[in-house]
């Protein structure tokens, strides 16, 4: 693993973003809107029921279907001189002191995880192309997962008592935002 040398970008503020991929949006859609709409069809069809109230059903599960969509999609890396906050959907941390000695941030390949692969999940969110939250992992240790989208490269920041794999690569994200 190559340890994370973070003294060249001491002033700078490097944010990357990550969108939803269309599957977890087509299973909340799904979830939210057309499972809900088809049960008010039913239930219209078969009671009677009022029409007006179940179309004003089907405007709720629209508008939970949007918050959730919104919330989910909030995803950012922020590094700084010598932390890293990480907010995906609902959960965020932070991994302070990037530049200790015993920092190893290294990039592999989303096949080749192997003991970081994550496991099971403890308190997160598991859809295909958004795994974002907290994770045992296979070697039975917590980390905050951020993988998001279709990942080729993963990089897991490791400090003495936070793990955390985010998609993507962040030393080239680094460099990318330094240079001009």
């Amino acid at each position: 693993m190559l340890p994370f040398c973070n003294r060249l970008h001491f002033h700078v503020l490097i944010c990357m973003a990550y969108s939803l991929s269309w599957f977890p949006v087509f299973l909340l859609f799904s979830g939210l809107v057309v499972l809900p709409g088809c049960l008010a069809a039913l239930i219209v069809r078969r009671s009677g029921a009022g029409l007006r109230t179940a179309l004003w059903s089907q405007v709720g599960c629209m508008v939970a279907f949007l918050s959730c969509c919104w919330v989910l999609s909030h995803n950012q890396v922020h590094i700084t001189h010598d932390s890293l906050t990480l907010q995906a959907g609902p959960y965020q941390t932070a991994v302070s002191s990037l530049s200790a000695a015993d920092t190893q941030v290294s990039v592999v390949s989303a096949q080749q995880l192997g003991e970081f692969q994550p496991a099971s999940v403890v308190n997160g969110i598991l859809l295909p192309e958004y795994q974002v939250g907290w994770f045992r992992l296979a070697n039975d240790q917590l980390a905050f997962v951020m993988l998001i989208g279709e990942v080729a490269d993963v990089s897991i920041v490791k400090t003495a008592n936070t793990i955390a794999l985010i998609s993507g690569n962040l030393h080239q994200a680094t460099v990318a935002q330094v240079e001009p």
